[in-house]
Formats: structure tokens, sequence, C-alpha cells
């Protein structure tokens, strides 16, 4: 499979006029002269001027079901029914195939109050693009619809960062982020995200992004919901993994209360829901 980039068609399968959006996705394609990498950067991250970009789904159709129908119905039977919503303001949600973790997926999003905007991180398994890919301008479309980037919270969140990179490229063929968005167009309910993909995992690096998000959801005064897009792990036992969980829900307490990015505010009460359930000396106060 080779990257496609190309003018959108109308509905008799011509070509649109020169401020049609450009569509970036998978197919049979490659990039002029056989440089895909070069074509995709060049056209992807630059395009004409004033051009919407519009992010083609990648994995519709392996990883989650190809069709409107199908894909809606597919969700409608992985999401629990008659659950409460709580507020947050993160959680960490699987990215495998439907069949795999859906059900985990729908389970943490039927359980959370819908902010304005949703910053989904999730890692870079291509090794296309930047080492930490944001991209602040289009749409990304799923069978289920587009989705509107929220242009000036991404902005704000580069703006704040010396790692990241606007990049469309990093974000073409990955699917932790795209397997997110057809769960939160299930719930037909007005939002926006900003997409961050991840191929460095340096400390140093994720703790800069960290920051350059906190900084800038503090100060854009808006709801938002940071979702960390993850396997967690392919291998490891329940009784294992539940150690390890509640090893790293102590840890991101701490560093929460700590207030060292500024999730807290003066009295320290801030909270997340993955750690509810650990001691603590303030009543839990969300976003």
């Amino acid at each position: 499979m080779n990257t496609r980039i190309m003018p959108a068609r109308n509905d008799q399968g011509t070509m649109e006029a020169d401020d049609a959006p450009l569509l970036c996705g998978v197919s049979d394609w490659r990039g002029p002269g056989g440089d895909e990498r070069e074509a995709v950067h060049a056209l992807c991250n630059h395009g004409r001027k004033g051009e919407k970009m519009i992010r083609r789904s990648a994995v519709a159709g392996s990883f989650y079901a190809g069709t409107r129908d199908r894909l809606h119905h597919q969700v409608e039977d992985l999401v629990p029914k008659g659950v409460a919503q709580e507020k947050a303001i993160g959680a960490v949600v699987p990215h495998a195939g439907y069949m795999y973790s859906g059900r985990v997926a729908a389970g943490v999003f039927s359980r959370v109050e819908f902010p304005e905007t949703f910053v989904i991180l999730g890692p870079n398994h291509t090794g296309l693009g930047a080492g930490s890919a944001i991209m602040t301008n289009g749409q990304w479309e799923t069978p289920l619809g587009q989705v509107q980037i929220d242009h000036e919270l991404g902005k704000a969140i580069l703006a704040n960062s010396s790692v990241l990179q606007e990049d469309h490229l990093g974000h073409l063929r990955e699917h932790s982020i795209e397997v997110q968005l057809p769960f939160l167009q299930y719930f037909d309910r007005p939002f926006g995200f900003v997409p961050i993909c991840l191929f460095s995992h340096e400390y140093a690096a994720c703790q800069e992004v960290g920051q350059a998000v906190a900084k800038a959801v503090r100060e854009s005064g808006k709801r938002v919901l940071i979702v960390a897009s993850t396997d967690m792990s392919h291998y490891v036992t329940r009784m294992r993994r539940q150690g390890r969980t509640e090893r790293l829900s102590m840890r991101s307490w701490r560093w929460i209360r700590s207030d060292s990015t500024g999730w807290c505010d003066e009295r320290g009460s801030a909270c997340a829901d993955f750690t509810r359930r650990l001691p603590c000396s303030w009543p839990p106060r969300c976003w």
C-alpha cells in the first residue's frame, strides 16, 4: 500500500477547482518520481494557499468496519448502556483493533463527560514524519464523517513547545489516534480534537510536550480531555498488569498533586479519574 495525495473529486468523478480540499490517504499511488516521502511532505504540509487538509482514514476496514452503517453498529455493540458520565481531565485508552480492545475503549468514552476538545496523544508506529508531530489545521475523516481539528488550541500547544513540529506525514498511516475518533463520533456530540503523534519516547521530550499541552489548555479556558492512546502491553498477564497499573496510578497522582505543570489550582484540588480511588485530602474536582 502506498500513499495517495490528490484533489477532491465531485460526484461525477471529475476534479474540483483549485480551491478544493487536499485529500491525504492511503492507496496504490506513489508520489512524482516514486518519491513517496518527498511528495507527501510537500503536498500535505504545504499544499496550495488557503488549502484545507482532509486526512483520509488509514485503517477503516481493518482495525474497524469500513462502511458507515457497519461501523455505527460495531461501535453500538461495544458501548455499555446506562452508565453514568464523570468529569475527567485525562484518560488512558487502548488502540488495538476493535475486536481486541474496542470494548475497553468504548467503556472509557461512555463514562466521561464530553469536553469541547480532546487532545489525543498516540505513538508513531510507522516511523514516518517528525519525531513529535502535531496537526493544527484541517479535518480527519472516518466512515462516520469528518472531525475538525481545534486550530486555536493546536496552535497554542505548538507555540509552547520546542519539540513539536507541524507535520502531517507522521499522522498519515498511523492508527493510534484515528481509531479513537469513531467512538467519539458515535455519541453525536460537538467536539474538536488535536492530534499529537510521538515517535520519540525520550522522557525529556515527552515531559516537554506534556508541559506545552498543560500550559495551552490552562490558558485557553476550554474544557479539554487529554487522551493517552496506548497498547499498554501485548503480553503481560492480568495479575502483573494490575500491579503495574496501581504503581503507575500512584506516581501519576503524586505528579498531578505536585502542581509542577499547572494541572492543579491554588488549593491543589485537581483530579483524574484513573486516580480517584487513591487517598486524597481534597474533594475531587476536575475541569
